[in-house]
């Protein structure tokens, strides 16, 4: 589980006129075998996202990185290590407030065991140098600061 002992990074604008509904989500950073290009998924929209999702009641963001990814792309993963966690307030495009609390995974697609069950994503592997294309800031983040943990490791 990742530390809730600091303070996360927060994007987006807070409205003060707004009530933001809390939710909670994680995503998973997996970059292909020679850790050029990152795993995203591309909605019908055409927006660019980290693979992952809403954790739902009685999940951890470990269980729900696995249901996600499964439903998303059809694979099961491994979970190497947990990268950190950020906040986004965020406007959906039907008019929803929410205050999205993510944590971020380092992770590794295992094996492809079925179909993914969301037919409207497709699997897009991107350059850092795409990592501003992203659809939401907090997920540049996650993408940023295992980059960042890569190479002070001396891996990338």
């Amino acid at each position: 589980m990742i530390s809730d002992e600091k303070k996360r990074p927060t994007f987006g604008v807070k409205l003060k006129e707004r009530n933001y509904q809390y939710k909670q989500s994680v995503y998973g950073v997996a970059y292909d075998q020679r850790q050029q290009t990152f795993l995203t998924v591309e909605t019908k929209w055409n927006n660019l996202l980290l693979p992952g999702g809403g954790i739902e009641r009685g999940e951890t963001p470990e269980q729900a990185l696995h249901r996600d990814l499964l439903e998303e792309t059809g694979f099961t993963i491994r979970i190497e290590a947990p990268i950190g966690r950020a906040e986004q307030y965020v406007l959906t495009p039907d008019g929803e407030a929410i205050l999205n609390d993510a944590f971020f995974f380092r992770m590794t697609l295992h094996e492809r065991t079925q179909t993914a069950v969301e037919g409207d994503h497709r699997l897009v592997w991107c350059s850092f140098h795409e990592v501003d294309d992203l659809f939401h800031a907090h997920q540049v983040f996650g993408i940023v600061t295992n980059t960042r943990c890569f190479f002070v490791s001396g891996i990338l």
